[in-house]
């Protein structure tokens, strides 16, 4: 069924439950046993620095060329990883000293900005070019994104975290009128594109 509905794969829970799960377990684990404290500071080196590996070997060598849509059972390999980090990448490891630079952790701040930002921009210029983007257009990509996911994150998302700036009530409210305006803006366009799709067709 998943592998014929890739979107509703990659989208619902049923598609996902499982890293749900692994999550949810990792959390439970470390707050009841505080795990990382159990094991010699060989053990924790030599298990955050294999969840490095594994991650490492996600970017390199995965490709929609060999490997299905995601997620898929080698979805395994990279999530197990960062559960691998984060149950042994204290701060005495090498992998919890890396992590723990100032830069690594300003993209770390930034990351879901960047997650939100990157696919309507690879979208735009895809159907601008009617093609999947090429090497040059990802790079400028990700340079675009590196400013819009600071100005995201310093002017939108850390204000909204922060209680003296706005309210639960106020949060609600605002995420609603926006979500109101983003769908009449949407359906418009989606409107406006037909029309002229009709007009091109007739004409």
């Amino acid at each position: 069924m998943f592998s014929q509905h890739s979107y509703a794969t990659f989208y619902l829970a049923t598609g996902r439950i499982w890293e749900l799960l692994l999550g949810a377990f990792i959390a439970f684990y470390s707050q009841i046993s505080h795990s990382s404290k159990k094991f010699s500071h060989k053990s924790n080196q030599l298990f955050s620095l294999f969840g490095l590996l594994l991650i490492l070997i996600s970017i390199v060598f995965f490709n929609s060329s060999n490997i299905p849509l995601f997620p898929n059972c080698y979805t395994l390999i990279p999530t197990c990883g960062s559960g691998l980090i984060i149950l042994f990448g204290n701060k005495n490891t090498f992998v919890g000293y890396l992590l723990s630079r100032r830069p690594l952790q300003w993209i770390g701040l930034m990351s879901y900005s960047a997650y939100l930002w990157h696919q309507p921009l690879l979208a735009f210029i895809r159907l601008q070019s009617g093609e999947t983007p090429q090497m040059f257009c990802i790079i400028l990509v990700i340079i675009v994104i590196f400013p819009l996911s600071a100005l995201s994150y310093l002017f939108i998302e850390r204000p909204f975290r922060t209680k003296e700036h706005f309210s639960r009530k106020q949060i609600f409210c605002i995420s609603g009128l926006a979500s109101i305006i983003i769908l009449i803006i949407a359906l418009f366009l989606i409107q406006t594109a037909n029309n002229l799709s009709l007009i091109v067709n007739d004409g």
